[in-house]
């Protein structure tokens, strides 16, 4: 870099990267995941620093839309946060330098568990908006949205958090009074530089591998080759992959899922955050890894290639402390999902998540301190969103209400798409993301079928994705073979159903019956075991 352009970097960092650090600091309640934040969105633009100059453009808003864009990826809200607890918890911010329950103290942290309850999206546009410090149009510019699209965003995070705590627009209106005073930190633009300068040399190897392929590609033809004739063609099972194949291709996307053992062997090297950029994801199947859990019967033959597995796959191998592992408990089996990692330097990577209830998610057999419901989540989500790009815009038409009918049988009737092309993937009954779930309750026992149905409990968008999620978590078959038959007189347990809506206005539709031997029903009749997170939601959701 020019020494006109260090110097501007470094002028910059030291007069304008406090107002960042403050915004990074109100998305994550964190002063070191703060620090993080902001030196690694510094990082990010440094290599476009004199481009931007030279198109006229911001430096700060640069800044800006990475550090919104990272943590709106992978970010995860401050979880366990509540104004009663008293200062120096362990789930408590390590931002606080006043004295204990000072009034300060304790309105930072009724602040941040007001934060907690919303969506990292909605709680960064209230962040943007209400910290005083961007004006609205670098507010929508930083999440990439249009101002009606901004409005429409806080307006939704203002009613949740009023919802959450009586005094929730008074503790918005103030946020930025909340904010830790940092003094300046000298030493922020030597380790962004050196953020940068590593993550360049990670990409230079990469680009050597694929230089030093390229010329073997054309090496290799002339030195092997033989006027001698031909060998006789071996069977179509011992044709090897073609040399281009092998050495020049560097992002080879499957088609299959990659052969491993239930304890696949460690790569090349070990998954690093900020290393070699991930580039595709995969789901696969999966037979039980040690005895104790079960593959998930939820396996779709697809690949996700996208630009934000990168920050997804990032957020997953983050160290850390993640949940602890789940007490054993009579009738809770896990399930495992796998899902198998392409990076830039053609390298695979696997991916563990047992979903029965939260557990650490691990990468390469480490774990890190995201949970695997949050990460099944989120895989299962952007799988949802590439699908949705492929839908015919034109067709797409708005959800209509739904009321849950008399019987819960009726529940199945509501399957059908609306759109043409609907997009279909092998092993997803529900390949699109949920805009809306409607949740019915039915009592165990059966009752004669008259009158209007039950009230049902109308999820919104991120309530109703994690609900897919776990419906799609749920397991295969039941631990106990009897469940198959059931004894003469014996009353089921709670039933549920469930109406999701996804973006085409098209409905996908399960029952649920709880019990000893609850199962999980779609209208082609295939059945599977409700899982402990699909039962809890399901009783949590409907109360």
């Amino acid at each position: 870099m020019p020494a006109s352009a260090a110097s501007s970097f470094d002028s910059f960092v030291a007069t304008r990267s406090q107002p960042l650090w403050r915004l990074a600091w109100l998305l994550t309640g964190s002063e070191h995941r703060a620090d993080e934040l902001t030196e690694l969105s510094l990082a990010r633009v440094l290599p476009r620093w004199q481009a931007i100059e030279r198109e006229g453009g911001s430096h700060e808003a640069a800044v800006r839309r990475e550090l919104v864009a990272h943590q709106v990826a992978h970010g995860q809200p401050v979880a366990g946060l509540a104004a009663a607890e008293p200062a120096g918890a362990e789930s408590a911010p390590d931002v606080l330098a006043e004295p204990a329950n000072s009034a300060l103290d304790r309105r930072r942290r009724a602040v941040l568990a007001m934060l907690a309850t919303l969506p990292v999206r909605e709680r960064a546009a209230v962040v943007l908006r209400h910290s005083s410090e961007v004006a609205e149009w670098d507010a929508a510019d930083a999440l990439e949205v249009s101002a009606e699209q901004l409005a429409a965003l806080v307006t939704e995070a203002t009613e949740r958090a009023r919802r959450s705590t009586p005094d929730g627009a008074e503790l918005l209106a103030g946020l930025g009074q909340v904010v830790p005073e940092a003094g300046p930190d000298p030493g922020r633009a030597a380790r962004a530089r050196r953020r940068a300068v590593a993550a360049r040399r990670r990409r230079r190897v990469s680009y050597a591998a694929v230089c030093a392929g390229l010329v073997a590609l054309v090496a290799v033809p002339v030195a092997v080759s033989d006027p001698a004739p031909p060998e006789p063609a071996s069977t179509p099972d011992q044709v090897p992959l073609p040399v281009a194949q092998r050495l020049v291709d560097a992002l080879p996307i499957p088609d299959t899922c990659a052969p491993v053992g239930s304890v696949p062997e460690p790569p090349g090297y070990a998954y690093e955050a900020l290393g070699a950029d991930a580039v595709w994801l995969r789901f696969c199947p999966v037979a039980g890894a040690d005895g104790s859990v079960d593959a998930l019967d939820f396996a779709p033959d697809d690949t996700v290639v996208d630009r934000e597995v990168d920050a997804l796959v990032d957020g997953w191998a983050a160290p850390g402390d993640g949940p602890s592992a789940c007490h054993p408990t009579a009738g809770i089996r896990d399930g495992l999902a796998r899902l198998q990692v392409g990076t830039l330097d053609g390298s695979l990577h696997i991916v563990d998540m047992r979903v029965g209830c939260p557990r650490r998610v691990t990468v390469d057999g480490r774990s890190g301190a995201v949970d695997s419901r949050t990460a099944f989540v989120q895989a299962v989500g952007l799988l949802g969103t590439e699908r949705l790009a492929d839908v015919d815009e034109p067709g797409v038409v708005r959800p209509q209400a739904v009321f849950c009918p008399a019987a819960v049988d009726e529940v199945l009737d509501f399957e059908r798409t609306t759109v043409s092309g609907y997009p279909t993937v092998r092993g997803l009954s529900m390949p699109l993301p949920a805009v809306s779930a409607l949740v019915c309750r039915y009592p165990p026992a059966p009752r004669q079928v008259s009158g209007p149905g039950p009230r049902g409990v109308l999820l919104a968008g991120p309530a109703a994705e994690t609900l897919r999620a776990a419906y799609l978590s749920r397991s295969g078959e039941h631990p106990d073979p009897g469940c198959g038959r059931q004894a003469a007189g014996e009353q089921p347990g709670e039933q549920y159903g469930v109406v999701f809506s996804d973006a085409t206005g098209s409905h996908r539709t399960f029952t649920a019956a709880l019990g000893a031997c609850g199962r999980v029903r779609r209208p082609q009749g295939l059945q599977g075991q409700v899982g402990p997170w699909l039962a809890e939601l399901l009783v949590t959701s409907s109360d």
